[in-house]
């Protein structure tokens, strides 16, 4: 049997990666675009744990709430979905003319990066009074939280567990004004500014994006997530990419490196765990590889045996009534955790068991919402991303391609509500469309 299991596991390993091959065009560090993102992120978050669990690896705290028979045909859903996105992505591209998508991309990158110099003036100022007003949001966060998070640790023996979710979950002002002026704007700009700033080289620029940088590092580290501030680093390298910078696989190599020991460091300082590294059972590496997807498992385990199916009620109000519910925002990464550790959400210190999008669209509508969902997923990726890649390439341009090609890549290991509603996704939309509109004096050119 697990001779027969490991020859299944190989093969959708291969198809998988061939599928994500020929839908991205090219799956080298040096051309990462939002497909090829996507199967790396699947590839440590997902599909190596899948795997890993399907073969017999039990040893995780997680795993051991879940049956075998679930283990069973939940890896199967998964392995379904692995083939599914990418097979939908290259059916739609199909479907838009795009043949060659390896070509399609990288014309792009290889585009000049235009209204540089003749927008660099009106950007700036743009960009300084949206700062400002991002620094008034990040103070009234700290203020309406009472305390600079970081600071209090460090001056206080507190677990770093209990602030996070009292600084995400138990937050008592507007939260429109700390997730998107604050936390969404703020690394917006810096990500506008480091464009400038590499293309014109000018100390004006310079200076503005190291503010920037600081106010963001801030941002991303401001609830104690280990993962948020090393996906923000690595998205300078992304920008790399896109202007066409990166030539050779050294760069990438020595970038990644230095972000493990990045990560590795801030899992160190802000935890307690003194164990092995290298071990799947507990530490870094279990993080990285098994809890992610294992919380998938969960939601198979608990709907609909624990709680029935949630039937559209994750979705926001505006849509759920769609779905005959009488309920809304009903996350399932909330309920599953509300099932499986009830001691850590009374004393405060749980938040949520978030998976791949295969597991809400399970809670939500079942069988049905698992063999659908990559496809729904494929397509809207896909139409997203292909149309601002058919834009003039502008630094605002640059930045909305980042910026999506980080969400949705991250939204696969996320939820799959997220994918038809995201406050922060539309308001950078906003932001970096109204920064265009502003300096070419209302115009905007589009193209379909």
């Amino acid at each position: 049997m697990f001779y027969m299991n490991l020859i299944l596991v190989i093969s959708i390993l291969i198809f998988t990666t061939f599928l994500f091959l020929f839908a991205s065009g090219s799956l080298s560090l040096k051309k990462l675009n939002l497909i090829s993102l996507s199967f790396y992120i699947l590839l440590n978050f997902s599909i190596i744990g899948t795997c890993v669990i399907f073969i017999g690896f039990r040893d995780h705290y997680l795993l051991k709430k879940v049956s075998e028979r679930t283990i069973y045909y939940t890896s199967m859903f998964l392995f379904y979905s692995y083939l599914a996105l990418p097979l939908s992505i290259i059916i739609f591209n199909r479907l838009s003319g795009i043949k060659n998508y390896r070509e399609f991309f990288n014309n792009y990158v290889d585009k000049d990066v235009v209204d540089i110099e003749s927008s660099q003036k009106s950007v700036f100022s743009i960009l300084i009074i949206f700062s400002f007003f991002g620094l008034i949001a990040l103070g009234y966060t700290f203020y309406k939280i009472g305390y600079i998070p970081i600071i209090r640790v460090f001056l206080e023996n507190i677990d770093t567990n209990v602030v996070r979710i009292e600084v995400s979950r138990n937050f008592e002002g507007i939260e429109l004004i700390r997730n998107i002026f604050a936390l969404n704007m703020i690394p917006t700009l810096s990500f506008v500014s480091y464009i400038y700033y590499r293309m014109l080289d000018k100390k004006s620029w310079k200076y503005l994006f190291i503010f920037l940088l600081f106010l963001s590092i801030i941002c991303k580290t401001y609830n104690f997530e280990k993962a948020p501030v090393v996906f923000y680093l690595f998205q300078f390298y992304l920008i790399e990419i896109f202007l066409g910078n990166v030539k050779s696989i050294k760069k990438p190599i020595i970038y990644f490196s230095l972000l493990g020991i990045i990560f590795m460091i801030i899992y160190y300082t802000l935890t307690d765990y003194e164990g092995s590294i290298f071990t799947l059972s507990h530490g870094p590496f279990s993080r990285l590889f098994i809890t992610q997807i294992a919380t998938c498992y969960l939601h198979f385990q608990a709907f609909p045996n624990i709680h029935e199916f949630l039937k559209g009620a994750s979705f926001p109000t505006t849509v759920s009534w769609i779905f005959n519910s009488d309920k809304s925002w009903v996350r399932s990464g909330r309920v599953v955790m509300e099932i499986f550790n009830q001691t850590g959400v009374r004393k405060g210190v749980a938040g949520v068991m978030n998976s791949i999008y295969l597991a809400e669209a399970y809670a939500n509508f079942g069988i049905a919402g698992a063999l659908i969902s990559p496809w729904i997923v494929g397509f809207i990726m896909a139409i997203v991303s292909n149309f601002i890649l058919k834009q003039r390439k502008t630094p605002m341009n640059i930045v909305l391609y980042l910026i999506v090609s980080y969400t949705f890549s991250n939204l696969l290991v996320g939820g799959f509500i997220d994918f038809f509603y995201n406050i922060g996704l539309l308001f950078t939309f906003i932001l970096l469309i109204g920064i265009d509109s502003i300096y070419r004096g209302g115009k905007i050119y589009v193209k379909f």
